[in-house]
């Protein structure tokens, strides 16, 4: 299992989760949008500090167990709520049912 800690740019919150697909264990810090897509502790890490930066990482490395959990649960994390197929099945579904209606 990968782990990787995400620096806090301007943008970039708004794509790294779509590639990664929870083949990773995301460590970020808490700004911008990071906080919608990493749950802390069950997705991922959000932390405030390098201290509490270095600390997860040595959390997740002492823990190989719970590291894997949180890259189960943030794929599906993703798969729920940030890829595009999944958008677009919420939009025609949502178009369906509004053309039912009427």
């Amino acid at each position: 299992m990968d782990r990787k800690a995400s620096p806090s740019t301007f943008g970039q919150q708004e794509w790294e989760p779509e590639l990664d697909a929870g083949k990773a264990i995301w460590q970020a810090g808490e700004v911008g949008g990071i906080p919608n897509q990493i749950i802390h502790k069950i997705t991922g890490v959000l932390v405030h500090s390098v201290e509490g930066c270095a600390y997860q990482i040595r959390y997740l490395l002492t823990h190989p167990e719970f590291a894997q959990q949180l890259g189960r649960d943030g794929r599906e994390h993703v798969k729920e709520n940030f890829l595009i197929t999944t958008n677009i099945r919420r939009w025609l579904l949502l178009f369906r049912i509004l053309c039912i209606a009427s």
